[in-house]
């Protein structure tokens, strides 16, 4: 008897899951229904996917289950739609509002480590590059967006598009590890170190002054941490060069700001 109830309870959770038939295509857009109650879609995350369903199609399929009620990708639904291109789908028969729950609240957002493990396989074109950015990362004990940043030279979204795309490129490797080992000392005496923000800034400071001894801010940080304060690049600017010039002959001393990376 017991044997027989396990059969039965793996039949009564199997008929939630079970998938008839296979992936399928349709220009139709009417039959795709949504689910009262199901999470609101916001424009702007329509427009972020568009832009890459766009470039690289559809890779994942909508699931439905046999009414044709969405409990996966409304958002894809959405974009094909204003695409004007198939929508690819699988149907997952007995699917209902809990289940579009539990893929909601279980589901994570791909983060550093995962792009990083997924595009350093072997048989990916440019694994040779995110096992070199996460070199990097480990040598300077750096946070994910000052790695990507510092080796993108990207002062737009810190080339974090592309490298969760898999085609990062490195623009200037020799600069990045220049201001990456200065982060890293730096990081003794601030946490400043840290912050996006400021490592701008200390790029900033250092295109508007080429002259600037970078050996001399590491010092002058060590002496003086409570002269870096700020919230923005431009407030980290100022710091910095108020950091360098302190007790400096004014001949030597270097002026303000020139040109800007916000």
């Amino acid at each position: 008897k017991r044997h027989r109830t396990n059969m039965t309870d793996d039949k009564d959770k199997n008929k939630y899951i079970s998938v008839r038939g296979t992936i399928k295509f349709t220009s139709d857009y009417s039959i795709f229904k949504k689910v009262r109650g199901n999470r609101r879609v916001y424009p702007l995350q329509v427009a972020k996917l568009l832009l890459r369903i766009k470039a690289r199609g559809q890779k994942v399929p909508v699931i439905v289950n046999e009414r044709m009620e969405i409990i996966d990708g409304q958002r894809r639904v959405e974009v094909c739609t204003q695409l004007q291109i198939p929508i690819m789908y699988l149907v997952v028969h007995g699917a209902k509002l809990e289940d579009i729950k539990d893929i909601n609240n279980c589901s994570k957002l791909w983060g550093f480590d995962d792009y990083q493990r997924c595009y350093s396989r072997p048989e990916h074109k440019n694994s040779r590059t995110y096992l070199t950015i996460q070199s990097f990362k480990e040598k300077y004990s750096l946070p994910s967006a000052i790695t990507l940043f510092l080796l993108s030279g990207n002062t737009h979204d810190l080339g974090l598009a592309d490298f969760r795309d898999g085609i990062f490129k490195i623009d200037d490797r020799d600069k990045a590890d220049r201001f990456g080992n200065v982060l890293k000392k730096l990081r003794k005496f601030h946490k400043a170190g840290r912050s996006v923000r400021f490592a701008k800034a200390l790029i900033n400071d250092k295109r508007n002054h080429p002259n600037m001894n970078l050996e001399r801010v590491i010092k002058q940080v060590g002496k003086y941490p409570n002269k870096i304060q700020g919230q923005t690049v431009l407030e980290f600017e100022d710091s910095i060069l108020d950091c360098y010039n302190h007790q400096l002959p004014k001949k030597l001393k270097l002026s303000n700001r020139k040109t800007v990376t916000k």
